[in-house]
């Protein structure tokens, strides 16, 4: 073999083995980003499994869907209430100190007590800040044997119009009523839980409970689901923060999926529950038009430029009293791609280039625990 032959022999080689090399890298780099992938689809599979298994216990033991699942929409840098004069840090994604993430939605599900089922009754117009209770009602309270409510312990009880539930209030027990009292003593409430002194009005203009057959609950137990970030953005991921008393948040957050960085919310509005005509800002829900059915869904949200948006008060509206639905997306990490950011997803804007791939997953998940007992 002559010098050149060995020359060109080497070259040869070094390309066979280069292009060995190169393969070998690529075949590792597409199964590490294969498998991250995997891992993305995993939490959020966890994820959703959690938001599913929890919403499907909005509204237990209670008639209104506004007090069952209540959203905020896109929460601003700043503070969220715990409702007990205490509130959680909302934090800039990657910021120094531990909170909420800014600019995502935030689900708070309430429920009545484990085995609370029955139902009190308002039995005549509200006299300052007593409510008189129906004759032989399982709210009153035999002293000696209490059962349903043991006051004064802060208890919050819902007032609402079955087949009106826009026309709601809460308030905190002072005093349960008994057989020979049969008058609930009460501190009116706004949603934040704030003393709203005379308490909200309803749509009437009336103080609430808005009629004198108002239904009313006991509404205690509740959960916040959140995308919650430790200190410098470490350990981000959807979080539970947990009721540690009547209807109050503490800020011990317990992980449900690490690497989630995104939730949005988009609520789904039907008509009135009599079948009339909702109007919800830019969109009306109907079920009848021209004495023809027309099931027609207000579906909100869902981008920037939504007919309609809830959440983004600072208490809820009344119409959200009439949420069907809520359809729930959720976006994870995934692999490095050059160009790559995190991606828009209903109403919250994509953001910044940060080379970083995502993967999103959604469910549509039905709130029926409140129209259950108008069936």
């Amino acid at each position: 073999m002559t010098l050149v032959e060995l020359v060109i022999t080497v070259a040869v080689a070094s390309l066979v083995i280069t292009a060995v090399v190169a393969s070998g890298i690529t075949m590792v780099q597409f199964t590490q980003g294969q498998g991250r992938r995997s891992a993305a689809e995993a939490t959020l599979s966890l994820a959703l499994s959690q938001l599913e298994r929890r919403m499907s216990n909005a509204g237990v033991g209670f008639a209104n869907a506004r007090f069952a699942a209540r959203m905020r929409n896109n929460v601003a840098a700043g503070t969220l209430p715990n409702y007990d004069g205490s509130t959680t840090d909302v934090v800039t994604r990657g910021a120094a100190g531990a909170g909420i993430i800014a600019g995502t939605d935030v689900l708070e599900v309430a429920m009545s007590p484990s085995g609370m089922r029955r139902t009190g009754l308002v039995s005549v117009a509200r006299t300052g800040n007593n409510v008189r209770l129906a004759t032989a009602d399982p709210f009153l309270e035999d002293p000696a044997t209490p059962n349903e409510l043991t006051a004064p312990s802060g208890q919050i009880v819902l007032f609402t119009d079955p087949w009106e539930p826009q026309d709601a209030c809460l308030a905190r027990l002072t005093a349960a009523a008994s057989p020979s009292n049969p008058n609930l003593q009460l501190e009116f409430l706004d949603d934040d839980l704030a003393s709203a002194g005379a308490g909200p009005n309803c749509l009437s203009g009336a103080a609430c409970p808005c009629t004198p057959d108002s239904e009313v609950y006991v509404l205690e137990q509740k959960v916040r689901i959140v995308v919650y970030q430790q200190a410098n953005g470490a350990d981000t991921g959807l979080y539970l923060q947990e009721a540690t008393g009547p209807g109050t948040f503490g800020n011990v957050f317990t992980p449900l999926a690490l690497g989630v960085e995104n939730m949005q919310v988009s609520p789904v509005v039907g008509p009135l529950l009599d079948g009339g005509n909702l109007a919800v800002e830019g969109c009306t829900a109907t079920a009848i038009a021209g004495a023809v059915p027309n099931w027609n869904v207000c579906r909100c949200n869902t981008a920037p430029a939504a007919p309609c948006v809830l959440g983004d008060n600072a208490l809820p509206q009344p119409e959200e009293a009439y949420v069907r639905s809520m359809t729930i997306e959720l976006t994870a990490r995934a692999e490095r791609i050059v160009g790559a950011r995190l991606p828009a997803s209903f109403d919250a804007p994509q953001g910044p280039v940060d080379d970083l791939n995502r993967m999103r997953a959604s469910a549509s998940v039905q709130i029926p625990n409140p129209y259950l007992p108008m069936q």
